[in-house]
């Protein structure tokens, strides 16, 4: 078989060496399962809480064409930390007969191993989001202080004090976008001008419609501090006058488009198949001739003409419908209790046959001995060549080890069932997000005209067949449109 390496650290806090020691696994992993690696990607400093990254991306639309079988990653968290991303790219590259394979996670197959990898990807969102947390905690007290918390934007550099200071050659560019803007120039003839005169982004690229968009929207030129929820009026040097940004924001304002919407997210996409044929069901969206806009999940095999007569269904009734079936099925504490403890099982096993782990963990110990050791003997005045190239052998013994140790430890994380009661428990009662509850514990949606069949994870859980009828009884009082959407005039993919 062969196989792509993706690779990614998010800050700058990792480096190429973590990209390195990525590479290293993967390949290895590769070398030993008989895979051939016939290429990689390779993002830097992007998070993977986005689906923003350049190489992530084109690697998602190469899979249509390549060769390549599988998509091999040091870690799941590399992939994606979010569990909607995850499970959208991942059945991306199961339509075309890709998969996503880990080089350091064992995960088992069959029904078990879907339950182990579903926990994995949301251990890793709730990590990324718990990281998330502290990280801003930090970031706030900088920020009462209108300390710089991030990459000052163009304009603008961190001085000595960690404040914002003007940086007075880009400071001019930026009073001249916005003197413009707010003459009434067009924004294409602003971006000829700062080409005109050598100006780029930090990123050393030309300006676009974008970026003077945002540029002008950005308040800190006016002088205000802005981190999170902190908003400090005059919290540093200000740019623009606040007249002058005022009448850009107006100008700003009326140029918007009247006609322009979020992107719509059908939390089933993956998940959701046709019950007549078996065919994945896709999110989309149309007008309707009376100007409303309709989402509903649409059969792609009655698309694409192969006979099936299923209907479209509600995107908010299929939704909801599953959403609440499932926090009502596995809020019992019972349930949750059962769960917890058959993934603690699971993870308990990969540790106690993870030979690996445990010759690692002893070769460190004794290394570290020998270490201390040879420490001891300077100590007391002894210290030769000798002793000085034992001592740097057992050092760089010593870091790969700890790197062995850590890549077999993240095999099965050390949880009890206590805390994977807890983290369900949050999913299915405290969290307000859906994805995450859709996630962790469904396989598969069979969709039908009046009802659909859930299907979960859990092999001790049979299908549930749940009918549509209290949502759209709901959805009917709210005044929202349900049930069969009839046809639109115009139609939109998700």
């Amino acid at each position: 078989m062969k196989a792509v390496i993706y690779a990614r650290y998010s800050s700058n806090n990792q480096t190429e060496q973590s990209i390195e020691g990525q590479l290293r696994v993967c390949n290895n992993y590769a070398q030993s399962h008989g895979i051939t690696v016939v290429g990689t990607y390779i993002d830097r400093a992007l998070s993977g809480r986005t689906d923003r990254r350049p190489e992530f991306q084109r690697m998602i639309v190469d899979a249509e064409r390549a060769s390549w079988d599988i998509v091999l990653v040091y870690k799941f968290d590399r992939f994606a930390r979010s569990m909607y991303d995850d499970s959208r790219y991942k059945k991306h590259l199961q339509d075309y007969g890709k998969q996503v394979v880990s080089a350091s996670e064992h995960i088992p197959t069959g029904a078990e191993g879907k339950l182990a990898e579903g926990m994995l990807v949301v251990f890793n969102q709730y990590y990324s989001e718990e990281l998330a947390i502290k990280t801003r905690r930090g970031m706030k007290e900088s920020a009462y202080k209108c300390q710089v918390t991030g990459n000052p934007p163009f304009g603008y550099y961190n001085g000595k004090d960690k404040k914002y200071h003007i940086n007075d050659l880009e400071a001019a560019a930026v009073r001249e976008i916005y003197t413009r803007y707010a003459a009434g120039d067009k924004v294409q003839d602003i971006i000829n001008w700062l080409t005109d005169h050598g100006y780029k982004t930090r990123l050393g690229k030309q300006f676009n419609k974008n970026t003077i968009s945002n540029m002008i929207r950005n308040p800190r030129y006016k002088g205000t501090y802005i981190y999170d929820d902190i908003i400090i009026e005059g919290g540093m040097p200000a740019i623009i006058e606040v007249k002058t940004w005022e009448t850009a924001q107006r100008r700003l304002e009326m140029a918007k488009s009247g006609t322009s919407r979020r992107k719509d997210v059908y939390m089933l996409t993956g998940k959701a198949y046709c019950g007549e044929c078996h065919e994945a069901m896709n999110g989309e969206s149309g007008v309707g001739r009376n100007g409303t806009l309709y989402r509903y999940y649409k059969c792609s095999g009655r698309k694409k003409g192969t006979g099936c007569t299923a209907e479209t269904v509600q995107k908010d009734v299929l939704e909801q419908t599953v959403i609440n079936h499932t926090r009502s099925l596995f809020g019992n504490d019972k349930t949750a209790h059962k769960i917890a403890a058959e993934v603690a099982r699971q993870l308990q096993d990969l540790r106690d046959n993870n030979t690996a782990a445990k010759a690692a963990a002893k070769a460190l110990e004794d290394t570290n001995k020998g270490i201390n050791n040879i420490l001891a003997a300077i100590e007391q005045g002894i210290f030769t060549a000798a002793t000085k190239d034992r001592l740097e052998e057992l050092e760089s013994k010593k870091v790969q080890l700890e790197e062995t140790l850590e890549i077999e430890s993240a095999k099965a994380p050390d949880l009890s069932a206590e805390d994977i009661q807890q983290i369900i428990n949050n999913i299915v009662k405290k969290s307000k997000n859906d994805q995450a509850l859709i996630d962790t514990f469904i396989y598969r949606v069979f969709v039908y005209d009046a009802h659909c069949v859930i299907v979960y994870l859990m092999p001790d859980f049979p299908p549930e067949l749940v009918s549509y009828d209290d949502i759209q009884s709901i959805l009917a009082g709210s005044g929202s449109p349900a049930g069969k959407d009839g046809e639109p005039i115009t139609e939109t993919d998700r």
